[in-house]
């Protein structure tokens, strides 16, 4: 399930030094992996709550720098031509100020739920070093919900919508996509799980592990994980 089915460019495969679970990423020059559509991989709100969190390890080159162009990690809908009936549903990444961000779409109002970073992220922070962020949502449909963590801390954000109306993100037809034409980085254990992950210390902290990636179906969280892309780590990249 949620085997990567369209390499757009074909990255390349590099050595992490993260750990023995996760030995390898795929490098992203200017392209990205593109996921065929699946339920569940659409996490539509209700008042029942459905949580999600993506949870993305990245190590972006310094000789890159500051592109000035926002730079998604992982999306699903069209987010390039961003307008009503574009079949957007989620997205997160870098801001064109390196400010984290996760957004939300509900397609039929054309509104976006916007989650972004206060502040950007150092560049001694973000360039020649691995970083794990979790972006996640309480599923409950409410401006609160949403939330960022970087390397295992939260992160102070601010949610807004673009415009009233919001209501819930809509199961659409199009594809998930990993990477960005803008990004240029290495990227390795790219999960989504069926729990909000950034607002619990204890789970964010879990994730990190101190800046090693776990090994998913033998650390307890089997239960919660929706999908799990190796990035090079699995012989079909996804379990």
């Amino acid at each position: 399930d949620g085997v990567l089915n369209n390499y757009n460019i074909l990255p390349e495969q590099y050595d992490t030094n993260l750990n023995s679970s996760s030995r390898k990423a795929l490098y992203f020059p200017a392209g990205e992996l593109e996921v065929a559509d699946d339920d569940r991989l659409t996490k539509t709100e209700s008042g029942a709550g459905v949580a999600f969190s993506i949870s993305v390890w990245i190590k972006i080159p310094s000789d890159v720098g500051d592109t000035g162009s926002v730079r998604m990690f992982v999306r699903k809908g069209d987010w390039d031509n961003s307008h009503a009936g574009s079949r957007r549903e989620y997205v997160c990444g870098l801001t064109s100020q390196d400010k984290p961000y996760i957004y939300l779409c509900d397609e039929s109002s054309d509104v976006i739920r916007k989650c972004t970073a206060d502040e950007a992220t150092r560049p001694s922070e973000l360039y020649d070093q691995w970083n794990h962020f979790v972006f996640a949502s309480r599923g409950l449909g409410a401006t609160a919900d949403l939330a960022i963590a970087r390397n295992g801390a939260a992160v102070a954000s601010t949610t807004s919508d673009s415009a009233s109306g919001y209501e819930a993100m809509e199961n659409k037809s199009d594809t998930l996509k990993i990477g960005h034409s803008n990004l240029k980085a290495y990227i390795a254990d790219v999960a989504i799980f069926t729990e909000d992950y950034a607002q619990d210390e204890d789970a964010r902290a879990h994730l990190y592990n101190g800046g090693c990636p776990i090994d998913l179906p033998s650390d307890g969280l089997e239960a919660t994980v929706t999908a799990w892309w190796r990035m090079g780590d699995h012989p079909l990249d996804a379990v």
